[in-house]
Parts: structure tokens; C-alpha cells; sequence
């Protein structure tokens, strides 16, 4: 609100101000109207009138398209869509039309608008996918280059569909080799989260044992991972593992020096250990970042008083 009073304030143009009072209403078709006006008030792109009258346009534009396509009105989706890409060519809407043309049924429009989302941003993995999947269904011969580039694509982590796909389309199996290839476009939850979230299940359930068991299971997969390594160190110290425990948080605090929480947890441990001079140097260590830590305040409190 601050910001858009603000614009408000620094501008002198009407068309520009009623163009951002009628957005901020979400009233897009009026207000598109007023940036269309101010554009031609304004014509050098470069100028910052024209970028502002151009950046909501666009956003008017992607509104009204979104509205329309939550309805079920796909015409009027469709041409809000066109409109934006008059005003910026964004991969993102080349490839949201090219669903609704392949929803049609009007896949050589489909595949020309994935090519076009791929001609302004070349990793844009999901257009691909698309892109590959209509043109199977064309029964093109680039749909095995389109797999073959998507097999060296490094952002994929998960090569086996596309191997799949690309096994089942030697064989003239195109629907599978369409499932194969579709799966990518399902975001599965990666297996270290999984991983996570079960140990954390169990360390709310007070099962150490496996909690630990499941930590571990995901640092083998993200051993980069500080918090990992912290909530390893928890479990081990609910086991009275204290040693290890150290050798967990005192990895975490490696991999994130600023890592409070788990230099609070290696303090705990010699604490529990008696080793009551380590302790203070760790909860020391915890008030350099961050002065107002109560927990570090309130053990180095309680160290004093036993030293007294």
C-alpha cells in the first residue's frame, strides 16, 4: 500500500495515476485501458513512464487471462494471453497457451507456442516436456532429439523417464513412451525431505532411535546440509551420545559459522559431559552473534552462579 501511495505521489500524469488507482481496485480492464493510453502519451520505451505504463499493461493483461482461464471462458484466456505477449514476449505464457491449445486438441499451435517458450528461456524444462510429449503425439521425428537434449539436460536429476521415453519410442510405444516422459512434470517430494520428515516424525514421538536412523539416511543424500547435521546431533543427544552428538553440531557449525542453534546444542552436550569450561566458551561464542540469545544468556547465568 505504502509503495503504491507512493507511486501515486511521484507521478503527474492522470493517466498513469487513474491507471494505478483503478489496478489497485482490480479493476484491470479499466485500468489497462488508461496504461494503453499513457504508453501513447509516452512513446519512448525507454523512458520510465512508458516502463511503468508497459509493466502494468502486462500485469492487467495476465490478470484478466488467469480470471478467464479459472472460469472456463477459453477464448477470452486466450486473447488476454496474446495481449500480454504484445507488450512482452514472457516463456511462461507462451507455454500457458500452448496447454490450452494442447487441451484443444490443436497440437501443431501447441508445439509452435512450447518452441516459442523455449526460444526465450532454453531450460524451461517443463515447456520441453510438453514440447516432446505433442510431439509424439505428431509422431515427429525431432520428438527424439527433443528426449535426447532432455537426457543431457544437467538441471534433470532424475534421468530414468527420459531414458524410458526415449527406449519406448524406438519401440513405436508412443502412449507409454508419453507417460514415461510425463512423469517429470509431477513434482515429487525429493527423497531427502522424505527422508526429513519421517526423522522428524519420529523425534516428535520421542523415537530417537529411528528418528537418528532417518537423519542419516538423508545426509547420505545432502551431506551439505547444516540443519541436517543439526538434527542429527539432536537425536544422538536425546540417546546421551554426547560425543557424537558434538561431532554432528560441531559439523553443522563448519558448514554455517553463523549457525546459533547449533552452537547452543554443542554447548548442551558439555554441559552434560561436565565440561563446564567448553560450555561457556560455546554459549560466549553464541552472544558475538547474537547478543540478546536467551538461552545462551540463561546457561551462562547459571554457570557463573555454580562458579560463585
Amino acid at each position: 500500500m505504502k509503495i503504491f501511495n507512493r507511486i501515486l505521489q511521484i507521478l503527474t500524469q492522470d493517466h498513469l495515476q487513474n491507471g494505478l488507482a483503478l489496478y489497485q481496485q482490480e479493476r484491470y480492464n479499466d485500468a489497462s485501458a488508461q496504461f494503453i493510453k499513457a504508453l501513447k502519451q509516452f512513446p519512448d520505451p525507454a523512458s520510465p513512464s512508458n516502463r511503468l505504463a508497459n509493466f502494468y499493461t502486462t500485469e492487467c493483461y495476465l490478470a484478466l487471462a488467469e480470471t478467464a482461464e479459472a472460469n472456463g471462458n477459453t477464448a477470452e484466456a486466450i486473447t488476454c494471453y496474446q495481449k500480454v505477449l504484445e507488450y512482452n514476449e514472457y516463456p511462461d505464457v507462451y507455454y500457458k497457451l500452448g496447454l490450452i491449445y494442447l487441451h484443444k486438441n490443436d497440437l501443431p499451435t501447441a508445439e509452435s507456442l512450447f518452441h516459442k517458450a523455449l526460444k526465450h528461456s532454453k531450460h524451461f524444462r517443463r515447456a520441453m516436456v510438453q514440447l516432446v510429449i505433442t510431439q509424439i503425439h505428431l509422431r515427429r521425428v525431432e520428438a527424439l532429439e527433443t528426449l535426447e537434449a532432455l537426457s543431457a539436460d544437467e538441471h534433470i536429476a532424475d534421468k530414468e523417464p527420459v531414458l524410458d521415453a526415449i527406449r519406448l519410442h524406438k519401440l513405436a510405444k508412443f502412449d507409454e513412451a508419453v507417460a514415461a516422459i510425463g512423469s517429470l512434470l509431477h513434482d515429487k517430494p525429493k527423497e531427502w525431505v522424505l527422508m526429513l520428515k519421517r526423522g522428524d516424525d519420529h523425534f516428535m514421538n520421542q523415537e530417537y532411535p529411528q528418528a537418528l536412523k532417518y537423519y542419516q539416511s538423508a545426509l547420505k543424500l545432502k551431506p551439505q546440509y547444516p540443519d541436517y547435521h543439526n538434527r542429527k546431533g539432536k537425536a544422538l543427544f536425546e540417546l546421551k551420545r554426547y560425543q557424537e552428538a558434538i561431532q554432528a553440531f560441531s559439523r553443522a557449525t563448519v558448514l554455517n559459522q553463523d549457525y546459533v542453534e547449533a552452537w547452543i546444542n554443542m554447548g548442551m552436550c558439555h554441559l552434560a559431559l561436565g565440561e563446564m569450561q567448553e560450555a561457556r566458551s560455546l554459549f560466549n561464542r553464541v552472544l558475538d552473534l547474537d547478543p540478546e540469545n536467551e538461552e545462551a544468556l540463561a546457561q551462562l547465568k547459571e554457570l557463573l552462579g555454580e562458579k560463585a
